[in-house]
């Protein structure tokens, strides 16, 4: 009967010493999989900062053409003033014109 025992000791302990293995197993490869996805993260990290740097700006580039926009829209209302003014001096010296013609015939 000790023999029995003794080996079924030796079974349970190789069942067990083949369980562990397994689990370091396991565990190892859970580690290298955790290693490589923290690699990936970290590229994933690096792409976000240079999309966030480059969409900063981008977002100065473009704020400072929404400026130079409506100092345009500013200068044509300003030239669309002057148009009117331009014009209306053209009428007025045209009528002036034709009175001193008018005096002198």
């Amino acid at each position: 009967m000790a023999s029995a025992s003794s080996s079924s000791a030796k079974l349970l302990y190789g069942d067990s010493k083949a369980r562990i293995n397994q689990r370091v197993r396991y565990t190892i490869d859970g580690i290298g999989s955790l290693s490589r996805n923290l690699v990936r993260s970290s590229k994933s990290s690096e792409t976000l900062m240079q999309s966030a740097k480059l969409t900063s700006q981008q977002e100065h580039i473009l704020e400072a053409a929404d400026l130079s926009l409506r100092k345009m829209q500013v200068l044509v209302t300003h030239l669309g003033y002057q148009l009117e003014s331009i014009e209306s001096n053209a009428k007025a010296f045209a009528d002036v014109r034709e009175q001193f013609q008018g005096l002198q015939d």
